[in-house]
Formats: structure tokens, C-alpha cells, sequence
């Protein structure tokens, strides 16, 4: 959800409201800030990373031009400069797991040029997570040697042919739903929802497969299991 003038206003106003003088400095609370900021949009989801850089740029806008956004024609200039390159390059080393649009609205920059700055300029480019299995530092060395023990011993008899590799899935069988990227646009909020099981039904898939033939699928429920041939 992207932030509106209004909720720039706000933060900067609650940021100067919330300020303390101490020994001739004055100190500001993003976390206060961030307080008085769902009180008043409790419907408005914001995580804190989010918040403090959209609240930075707003704070660093005002100051030098009196506006939480950015001065007429002072977007972006035809010519990528050395200064507009280092907004995005700080906000990406400090939080790389930016969106290119949450970069935008904080950056007040169109979705364009900061996918230009990123790619063009900085080389950086989105890659997916991986989920792997968690190892454990006595399994490295453990692997290694079945590795070494199951290479030496495939031309002395018929290893190969025992050997078989297998693999296994759950799935989901009442649905899934993503609430980080569900997003139902509307005049008013919809207090939309999607009921979860307690217990949600599965079925677990499992296969084999060795250098001849193929075993399976076969499928497991809870207290069954049963094959498709």
C-alpha cells in the first residue's frame, strides 16, 4: 500500500511532535512516530524498515523545500546523476529486499528509473529465495565421504543398479493464501478474509527412481496410502 501525501504530512508533524531537547540537541522517535502513525490509519499496514525510509525522505523533503514531496520539476533529471544514483544504492545496502515500487514511493521516483538505476547503473538484479535443508556442520563431512565411498565402489559390482533416489512433496489441499501479496482494491474496506483449517488436509506425494525404472507416484494421506499406476 503505498503512502498518500496526507500520511506524509502526518509523519513529519508527529516526528517534530514527538522531539525532546536534551543538553541543546534536539532527539526525534521514529518508533513514537510510528505509534501515533497506526492510531491514526489503523486500516494502513506499514512494516518499520518501511516506514523509517519513507519517513527520512518526507523529513529530508521538507526541509529543503517545505513539502513532503519533491519541488516541481525536480524529478528525475533526463541525465542519471552521481547524486540521484546514491539514493537508491544506500536503500538497497541497508535493506535489499526493497521492492522496486516501495523504492519508488520513498524515492519519489517513477517505477521506470529506479528499475534503470538499479539494473543499469548499480547491476543489481531481483533473485528469488531458496529453501534448502538445513545442515548441520557434522553433515558437510559426513556427505563427503559417501560421496567418495559410493564413486569408488561403482565398477565393483552392481551399486548402481540398487541405488535408488527418492524424493517427496506435501500439497495443500483446501488452498493457499498469500495475505502479503492478496491486495483487493476497493472504495472501502472490504474487512475481507480467507478461512484457514486448524488442521489443513495434505497429501504428501512420493516417488523413486533408480537407473532402470521408476517407482511410483505414490500418494500419503493421513492414515492411508495409495498408488496411481
Amino acid at each position: 500500500m503505498a503512502f498518500t501525501e496526507q500520511h506524509k504530512i502526518f509523519m513529519v508533524m508527529s516526528y517534530y511532535r514527538n522531539g525532546v531537547k536534551e543538553e541543546g540537541t534536539w532527539q526525534y522517535s521514529i518508533g513514537l512516530c510510528m505509534e501515533e502513525f497506526r492510531e491514526e490509519f489503523p486500516d494502513f499496514s506499514v512494516e518499520y524498515t518501511q516506514f523509517r525510509q519513507t519517513l527520512n525522505v518526507s523529513f529530508k523533503n521538507f526541509q529543503e523545500n517545505g513539502s513532503v514531496t519533491r519541488k516541481p520539476g525536480s524529478g528525475c533529471p533526463k541525465r542519471r546523476t552521481p547524486e540521484l544514483i546514491e539514493e537508491p544504492r544506500e536503500v538497497m545496502e541497508e535493506t535489499p529486499g526493497t521492492s522496486i515500487r516501495h523504492l519508488s514511493q520513498q524515492l519519489g521516483l517513477s517505477v521506470g528509473t529506479c528499475n534503470t538505476l538499479l539494473e543499469k547503473d548499480l547491476h543489481l538484479f531481483p533473485y528469488r529465495l531458496t529453501s534448502v535443508h538445513e545442515l548441520h556442520p557434522t553433515d558437510f563431512p559426513q556427505r563427503v565421504q559417501y560421496c567418495e565411498w559410493f564413486l569408488n565402489t561403482l565398477d565393483l559390482g552392481d551399486h548402481l543398479e540398487k541405488t535408488f533416489f527418492i524424493d517427496e512433496a506435501y500439497f495443500h489441499l483446501s488452498g493457499y493464501g498469500n495475505s502479503q501479496n492478496t491486495r483487493i482494491w476497493t472504495s472501502d474496506n472490504p474487512h475481507f478474509f480467507i478461512e484457514s483449517p486448524q488442521y489443513p488436509q495434505q497429501v504428501g506425494v512420493w516417488a523413486a527412481i533408480n537407473q532402470h525404472r521408476i517407482i511410483g507416484p505414490i500418494f500419503l494421506w493421513k492414515h492411508k496410502c495409495c498408488k496411481i499406476p
